[in-house]
């Protein structure tokens, strides 16, 4: 995993802090988001953390993570992943706001306090299943389908969107029964 500490951009914007404010700086500030997130190796996830950052504006969260994210989930990045570190509750709102204001159907992972959320869009059968994954650290498609009582291909649908959308990772595993993938949490 490869963190980025956000408050490198105030020098990079020739700003003092402690606000990222301004679709203008955005703009800026994303081919230096862009590259960091492409320098962290496949398989991995970069790690955005907010310590030092008191807001993140919806304009500036607009040209920069959201458009990550939405690179992410259209396989743009290949298999890389990004996480949100301690982002502050008025950025988690900015956040909500710019994902809901883009009708944009995506969703980003935050990291506060060891505790892992998905904020922005997400179906509920999808939350249901990425909830699970969460609680179990590691999960199957079978084991999603005995622990909700699906079918295996719905669960594994389900498991596969949630890989689609950067919001889990997953490994393969050859078993005497065949191939199957284990998915967990990039972090």
């Amino acid at each position: 995993m490869k963190r980025f500490e956000m408050t490198q951009l105030f020098a990079l914007l020739g700003i003092n802090g402690p606000d990222l404010l301004l679709r203008s700086y955005g703009q800026h500030a994303f081919p230096t988001l862009e590259h960091a997130l492409k320098e962290v190796p496949p398989g991995q996830a970069l790690l955005l953390d907010f310590a030092g950052v008191s807001v993140m504006d919806t304009s500036f969260a607009d040209e920069t993570v959201l458009e990550l994210a939405l690179g992410l989930s259209q396989d743009k990045y290949g298999d890389r992943w990004m996480v949100l570190e301690e982002p502050s509750p008025a950025t988690i709102d900015n956040l909500e706001g710019t994902i809901a204001r883009r009708k944009a159907k995506v969703a980003l992972l935050i990291r506060k306090e060891d505790q892992m959320r998905l904020i922005g869009h997400v179906e509920p059968n999808l939350m249901e299943a990425w909830q699970l994954v969460y609680e179990k650290s590691e999960l199957t498609a079978r084991e999603l389908a005995d622990q909700l009582g699906l079918e295996i291909n719905t669960a594994s649908m389900r498991l596969r969107k949630l890989y689609d959308a950067r919001l889990l990772a997953r490994r393969e595993e050859i078993t005497p029964d065949g191939r199957q993938h284990i998915y967990m949490l990039p972090i």
